[in-house]
């Protein structure tokens, strides 16, 4: 939701403030967020959200007036984001957009028609929906542009970390685990830091003494996971923090660990179940494959090219050897002297469009003419085989489960620069929490 005017001075005290919006009707500034606000109406629409989700569950929610603050949190944290994605001019486009939508409904097993009538089923707005998930790829877009390029993963980093867990047979499984975090600033001091243990202690006591995990994550959790009451969902080993990694594995379901001493607060975890066969052998389909590349230029047309492997492939069935006429007329300098052949490879190795072409051809079949953006190729199936990639394939996942941990811890850090670093102002008394300051920078 966005205003069209803002009756306000942020740098003075205020107690009351109102913004218009699109509809022409005043709606209560509950917090201003540099040069933005967030208004009363989009608490009220997110905390109904939050409430629908926990509505088919046992879950019980905390009082409206600890969920509202956490809520209010959130709102500042996709605020601050969107400022910062206004300013960089990103964008998401309409088409965009309705890919993530159909992806969403695929994922569902629903037709975008069928989702949208669940969407609106839950009581909740299509439209408002549609630009959630506009906002939603939006941010990502800025996380990634800000923070992707800085997160390293480094060949001895997935070595040391398989050299780990490898004796365990822990690698393919799957933990779900919730989160409970107790926060602390980037420099805390030595009160700060027993406040948040003597705080994290507290919390131990309660959910050993029976309270439900989700419902403590719900009400005192400062994690980005607080709204889904500490689910961090399904993860691999290598995309858990080091610190709950370590501990999972020794635990069985329904353990908690804790607290865990990290450089952004106290943690406790829950371990809800696991999942994966610890040995499991992941086959990889190799293809043997070769292909003639005609590839449109000054001299030559795109319609020409296509036109040409079309003779290509009429002499080669009347006869002609395709290895010869590689040589002779291909434009991939790395496999025209080996006559075309590209030798056995994986379909994830090449670009989408060549490999759906060779995944439909017999062994020993011809393509038609098919496009890529390296030009035209006529591609041959020579055979195809099954073999063991566990190894490989463990580098590969462990590579970008490594990347995901990394990604979100350097995340949570630039969102705490990013508070830090801004004017922040709670005008409602009752949305602060008691050691929170009238203002943040």
């Amino acid at each position: 939701m966005r205003w069209v005017i803002v009756w306000i001075c942020c740098w003075l005290p205020v107690t009351t403030v109102w913004a218009e919006v699109e509809n022409d009707k005043l709606d209560k500034v509950i917090a201003v967020v540099n040069e933005g606000v967030v208004t009363e109406r989009e608490l009220n629409e997110r905390l109904d959200a939050v409430k629908q989700q926990f509505s088919d569950t046992e879950v019980e929610l905390p009082p409206d007036d600890i969920l509202r603050k956490q809520v209010l949190q959130q709102l500042i944290d996709i605020d601050l984001q969107l400022q910062l994605t206004k300013r960089a001019n990103f964008s998401i486009p309409d088409r965009e957009l309705e890919r993530a939508i159909e992806n969403i409904a695929r994922h569902n097993n629903l037709t975008v028609e069928q989702l949208r009538e669940e969407v609106v089923a839950s009581g909740l707005n299509y439209d408002s929906y549609r630009e959630s998930i506009r906002r939603e790829l939006t941010i990502n877009q800025l996380q990634q542009q800000a923070i992707g390029p800085s997160v390293v993963v480094t060949d001895q980093q997935i070595e040391d970390y398989l050299a780990m867990y490898q004796e365990q047979a822990k690698l393919n499984q799957q933990y779900h685990v919730k989160n409970i975090l107790i926060a602390l600033p980037e420099s805390p001091t030595p009160t700060q830091v027993n406040q948040a243990r003597k705080k994290i202690n507290d919390i131990l006591a309660k959910v050993k003494q029976g309270e439900d995990f989700s419902e403590v994550a719900l009400r005192e959790s400062g994690g980005r996971s607080a709204l889904q009451g500490g689910d961090l969902g399904w993860r691999q080993l290598a995309a858990l923090p080091e610190i709950f990694a370590e501990k999972v594995v020794e635990m069985e379901p329904g353990d908690i660990a804790g607290p865990l001493q990290a450089a952004n607060g106290f943690h406790l975890i829950q371990l809800v179940a696991v999942r994966g066969h610890p040995d499991e052998q992941m086959d990889v389909t190799l293809t043997h494959v070769r292909h003639i590349l005609i590839q449109p230029n000054q001299q030559i047309s795109a319609s020409q090219a296509r036109q040409k492997l079309l003779e290509l492939r009429q002499a080669i069935l009347d006869g002609e050897d395709f290895s010869q006429l590689a040589k002779q007329h291909s434009a991939d300098p790395g496999s025209a002297n080996k006559g075309g052949d590209l030798g056995w490879v994986k379909a994830q190795s090449l670009v989408p469009s060549f490999a759906e072409a060779m995944a439909v051809l017999e062994s020993g079949q011809l393509s038609q003419p098919i496009q890529t953006q390296f030009g035209f190729h006529l591609i041959e199936v020579l055979g195809r085989k099954t073999q063991d990639d566990t190894q490989e394939q463990l580098h590969v996942q462990t590579r970008e489960f490594i990347f995901q941990r990394k990604f979100a811890e350097a995340v949570d850090n630039w969102l705490q620069e990013l508070r830090a670093q801004s004017f922040i102002q709670i005008l409602d008394e009752s949305l602060r929490d008691d050691d929170d300051d009238d203002e943040f920078n």
